[in-house]
């Protein structure tokens, strides 16, 4: 049932998209305009949603530890303990801006998958040590 509950919980964060996106594409760019829009709007809650499922998928596979490795690398993905899905967000977006201030613009983010984004830039803002 905790399986379900998660899957269910992901499905429907990544399924969230407004009406000018395609349906089948949520990139980086719709993520971060998203997660920085109004914190009482139907947007930010889309990103609270994408996010709180990636954390459940993390916390199901990484046994407590936090730690999943990364498929095809020899990376790993380190959460804190009690990360929730609004210091996710607040996170990402400061790792988004960060990019954009160091190089001018966030390259191949803005039109890669959310999905392989969100964790790309938890990486960024959560190095393991």
């Amino acid at each position: 049932m905790k399986r379900f509950v998660a899957a269910a919980i992901f499905v429907l964060g990544a399924c969230v998209t407004d009406a000018n996106a395609q349906a089948s594409r949520f990139t980086g760019k719709d993520l971060f305009e998203y997660c920085t829009s109004d914190q009482t709007s139907v947007a930010y809650f889309s990103c609270v949603l994408f996010i709180r499922g990636f954390l459940v998928g993390v916390n199901l596979t990484s046994t407590g530890t936090g730690r999943v490795s990364v498929p095809n690398s020899n990376m790993f993905l380190c959460l804190p303990n009690g990360l929730n899905a609004g210091l996710a967000a607040a996170a990402i977006v400061n790792s988004w801006r960060s990019i954009q201030l160091t190089k001018g613009d966030v390259g191949p983010l803005e039109k890669a998958e959310a999905d392989v984004v969100l964790p790309t830039l938890l990486m960024l803002a959560y190095p393991c040590k």
